[in-house]
């Protein structure tokens, strides 16, 4: 393979985490705010948001793992399905990096959201 066949094979991999990123953010947050199931998580079980989403990221890596070592139990979710969303919480990750310092979390409480 060469160079120019890797970056492409990589972005198609890339183009379909974003759009597969853009639904499920839908469905895990609706209308909320986009960090919003990371967030309500992160209060519920008393952790840092990072650390929420670090938690996904290592689900993510050992299910890639069992599924390499031992094949795929679950129908339709293999490596490919494991790896994107490996690459999207890496994603995630790493823009709550860039926004944390700043976020507002006045818009967030257990028992506000609770309600909901």
């Amino acid at each position: 393979m060469t160079r120019e066949e890797l970056i492409t094979h990589v972005q198609k991999i890339y183009d379909h985490a974003l759009q597969l990123m853009d639904t499920k953010n839908k469905d895990y947050t609706g209308d909320r705010d986009c960090f919003y199931n990371f967030i309500m998580t992160a209060l519920l079980v008393d952790l840092p948001v990072e650390k929420v989403i670090q938690v996904f990221v290592a689900n993510k890596v050992i299910r890639d793992f069992n599924v390499i070592a031992n094949g795929n139990a679950v129908k339709g979710e293999g490596t490919w399905d494991t790896t994107v969303d490996l690459c999207n919480y890496a994603g995630i990750l790493q823009t709550w990096e860039n926004v944390k310092d700043g976020y507002d979390f006045n818009k967030f409480s257990k028992t506000k959201e609770a309600q909901c």
